[in-house]
């Protein structure tokens, strides 16, 4: 992403947020800070995107951020699954996640069997661009039976 004098162009995971954040009984978690999420909460919040999934974050600290440490997401998976409310879960990809090399499906596979559906949508990185992110959404809730 270049240098921007006014405003960046919306990304492809803005893109991801605001096709998913319309799913009822979705839990939409993000690996990164919760300063990620709330900024994209807001963002369809001001594009007046009906906001019916539930947006959660893993809240991560500086050295889970150095050391790559996953373990705050499976943990917040788990409790996601307790929630009855909870239909499937969707891992959002961050830019902490981009930065680092997170690999989400990697993580989904070692998560073993989990008793809800647990997916992410790929073109989540800066290289995409948020039409990209809303086909790429799209596609996977399709290819789920989501949507």
């Amino acid at each position: 992403m270049g240098l921007y004098k006014q405003i960046p162009p919306r990304s492809s995971r803005m893109g991801i947020l605001s096709v998913l954040i319309q799913m009822e009984g979705l839990a939409i978690l993000e690996y990164g800070s919760m300063g990620h999420t709330l900024y994209q909460y807001k963002d369809a919040h001001m594009n007046n995107i009906p906001i019916k999934a539930r947006c959660y974050s893993t809240h991560l600290k500086a050295y889970e951020i150095a050391l790559g440490e996953t373990q705050r997401l499976h943990e917040a998976i788990e409790a996601l699954i307790e929630k009855p409310e909870i239909e499937a879960i969707a891992l959002l990809p961050s830019s902490v996640g981009e930065m680092i090399g997170i690999d989400l499906e990697g993580e989904i596979a070692q998560g073993g069997n989990w008793s809800k559906s647990v997916f992410t949508v790929p073109k989540g990185g800066f290289e995409y661009t948020y039409e990209e992110g809303v086909e790429a959404a799209e596609q996977v809730l399709r290819e789920r039976g989501l949507k």
